[in-house]
Parts: structure tokens; C-alpha cells; sequence
């Protein structure tokens, strides 16, 4: 077997260096890297949390977007919008009323739907993700103006509002 001289990368066609110089050359961008993803993202979030503290306020509004904004920059937009989604589920499921409940159907089905009773922080945390990965999309910084900074009134549930023979007076 003969010893070529010249450099791996001059064997390769033009077609394989391309696809080379396109590849992520970060660990956490690698789609198939989970272990990477997780460790950058518990790091992001470390720096971004010492930086914005609060909740339910601009703080707390910007601590939302601006972890989003990194994630999505510095990892990738779909573990950023899965990350976000899976906080806000995983915080509006109250783990102590679902353990009180017996094994069985009714305790998986209010494991998989419950949204909790703070769903206007929800929705609030989900927007302000939302613009986070809207400025790492656009390649900018967060915006404070397009933030929600405090959660909306909730609207009346329809079976607590007026009855039907209410509304036909």
C-alpha cells in the first residue's frame, strides 16, 4: 500500500468538501448530539438566569426571550422551541394532584392534558419565547417592545359564564 503525501482533505470530490464546510462544526448543532444539546442548554440557561431574575414582570418576560434567542442561536431552533414548550408543560402540571390520583387511565390522561390553573403565565412565557426565536431568526437582539410583560386577564371559562336561559332573557 502506497503512502499518498497529499493532505485527506484534497482526496475528497468537490461535493464531500461542500457537505464538510456546511456541517456544524459545534457539538450542540449536531442534530444527533442530545448529550451536547442538554449540557449547552443547562449553560445557557445558567447565564441567562443570574442575569434576569422576577416572575410575571419584564424580568421575568425577557428571561423568557433571551434564553430562547441563545438556544436557538447557539444550539438550534427546534431544541429551543422544544425546550420552551416542554418547560411550560412540565411546570403547569401539578405533580401533587396527579400522585394523589389512583393508577390508571384518569391518572395518564391528567398527566398528558393538564394545563393547570396558570394558563395566562403560559400563554405570556410562550410569546416571549416566541420573539426570542423571531430575534435569532432575524439575527437581532430581543426587542423589549414586542414582549408581553405580565400575564393577560383570563377569560370567563364557558361553563362558569352565564347559563343558556340566562343569555335567551
Amino acid at each position: 500500500m502506497a503512502v499518498s503525501n497529499t493532505p485527506p482533505s484534497a482526496r475528497l470530490t468537490l461535493h464531500e468538501q461542500a457537505a464538510l464546510a456546511r456541517a456544524p462544526r459545534k457539538p450542540q448543532q449536531q442534530w444527533w448530539n442530545i448529550p451536547a444539546k442538554y449540557e449547552a442548554a443547562k449553560r445557557i440557561k445558567g447565564e441567562v438566569l443570574e442575569s434576569y431574575p422576577g416572575r410575571n414582570d419584564a424580568g421575568d418576560a425577557m428571561r423568557h426571550a433571551e434564553l430562547s434567542r441563545r438556544m436557538a442561536t447557539e444550539i438550534d431552533p427546534v431544541t429551543s422551541t422544544l425546550a420552551g414548550l416542554f418547560h411550560e408543560i412540565d411546570n403547569s402540571i401539578p405533580e401533587k394532584y396527579v400522585q394523589a390520583m389512583p393508577p390508571g387511565p384518569l391518572r395518564r390522561h391528567a398527566r398528558e392534558n393538564w394545563w393547570g390553573p396558570n394558563d395566562a403565565e403560559r400563554d405570556m412565557d410562550l410569546h416571549n419565547n416566541r420573539e426570542g426565536l423571531r430575534a435569532a431568526r432575524e439575527g437581532r437582539a430581543v426587542n423589549p417592545a414586542n414582549l408581553r410583560l405580565a400575564p393577560a386577564p383570563t377569560p370567563t371559562p364557558p361553563l362558569l359564564g352565564p347559563s343558556r336561559y340566562e343569555r335567551q332573557r
